[in-house]
Parts: structure tokens; C-alpha cells; sequence
């Protein structure tokens, strides 16, 4: 069987104790001048992409293509200093699983919310990039699901191949309903903000509260 996997970063993969949102609250405080631009908007499910617009409408804001240039910029230097001075925590079992699934014949691919640059430069303190050349990433659209259908459009193309079986593996109601919309398996895991019993609701495929069982999430990718 082919069987292509995808993964979220933030949640699934690892916890960056907030680096991100540091990083882009400091890059659009240096764009406009406004301090405090995301206060109170949740991270958890969201693209990058789309909390910068929600972030630009609530500050009277207008983004030209050179403001949007300026912001992945900055984001991308200051998420550098974020990371340097505390990189974050890999989720448990990893990347002891994310060998075993390349050993087996799994093909690997990213769905993220993280802007292509931002989300590599978060996994590599962890020896984690390599195992994903390929993804979906918030330059994809604004919302999830658009991010999720480019994975798999980039994952075909680059692997060539034609999966009997795609899964997404992420933390967030919105990962199971990005799979859902685009007809493939979701994988739940509540390493995340989101509860088993608060995943469980939004009709996963398979909810499992950690990866640290290898045995345990091949099971899941195979029923």
C-alpha cells in the first residue's frame, strides 16, 4: 500500500513555548508601529497567513505587497532570534517515529500553518526538516484546508506517486476538518490545546492522546 502521511508542526511535531507568536507580534510592531496586534487571537489551527490579515483589519491596515514582504522578513529574523534563545520542546516520540515510518515505506509531507521558511526553521533544532521535503504551507491560502489540498498536490508531484491511503496527523479540530474536506483520514492527537474528549467531538478518524507509542500509531495508521 502507498501511503502517504501528513503532518502539522505546532502541536503535533513540537512546542515552540510561543516563539511564533513573539516573533510576529515584534515584525508588525516594527512594520506599523502597533504593539499588542494579535492579542487575543488564537494561533491554535490558524495559518500565518490569515492572523497577519485579522491582525492588519483590527489595526485600520491596508497590505500592500511590500508590507507583506517586509512582515515574512522580519518574522523570519526575529523567529530566528525567538528560537535561539529558547528553541521549544519535540513532542514525545519523536523522531524515533518518523524514522520507523520512512523504514516502512511511508512518504512524508508537511500541512502547516507556518509560512514555508518559519515552519523549517522551527523543526530544525530538532533534526526534524529532513524528513518532510515537501508540504503545505501558509503561502497556500488562508485557511487550512487550501493548505492541506496543496500538501497533497506537492507530495503526489514530488514523491510521483498515486496513494491508496492519505492521513493528516495534527492537534487541532481544524486539521480533522481540512482532512475531511479533502477526502482523506485524520489522525487526532491531543498534544496540543485540544482535549481527547474536546478532539473526540469533532469526529476524528482515530484520536490518540500522544506519538510516543510507535506501535500505537502505526495501529492507527493501518485500521
Amino acid at each position: 500500500m502507498v501511503h502517504l502521511v501528513i503532518f502539522d508542526i505546532d502541536g503535533t511535531l513540537l512546542n515552540a513555548k510561543g516563539a511564533g507568536r513573539r516573533a510576529l507580534e515584534r515584525a508588525f510592531a516594527q512594520r506599523f508601529g502597533v504593539l499588542d496586534a494579535f492579542r487575543d487571537l488564537s494561533f491554535a489551527g490558524a495559518t500565518d497567513s490569515s492572523l497577519i490579515q485579522q491582525a492588519a483589519s483590527r489595526s485600520g491596515k491596508t497590505l500592500s505587497n511590500e508590507d507583506w514582504l517586509s512582515l515574512k522578513h522580519q518574522f523570519l529574523s526575529y523567529l530566528k532570534e525567538e528560537l535561539d534563545k529558547n528553541p521549544g520542546t519535540v513532542m514525545p516520540g519523536l523522531p524515533d517515529l518518523l524514522f520507523v515510518l520512512q523504514s516502512e515505506g511511508f512518504f512524508l509531507a508537511l500541512a502547516t500553518g507556518n509560512f514555508k521558511a518559519t515552519g523549517y526553521q522551527k523543526l530544525a533544532p530538532f533534526g526534524l526538516a529532513g524528513f518532510f521535503p515537501v508540504g503545505g504551507f501558509a503561502e497556500s491560502g488562508i485557511n487550512r484546508d487550501q493548505v492541506v489540498a496543496e500538501a497533497i498536490k506537492q507530495s503526489l508531484a514530488h514523491y510521483r506517486i498515486h496513494p491508496d491511503r492519505i492521513t493528516l496527523i495534527g492537534d487541532t479540530p481544524q486539521d480533522v476538518a481540512a482532512a475531511y474536506t479533502n477526502g482523506i483520514r485524520s489522525i487526532a492527537v491531543a498534544t496540543g490545546p485540544f482535549s481527547l474528549q474536546e478532539l473526540e467531538q469533532h469526529h476524528p478518524d482515530v484520536v490518540i492522546s500522544d506519538l510516543s507509542s510507535v506501535e500505537r500509531v502505526l495501529g492507527a495508521l493501518q485500521s
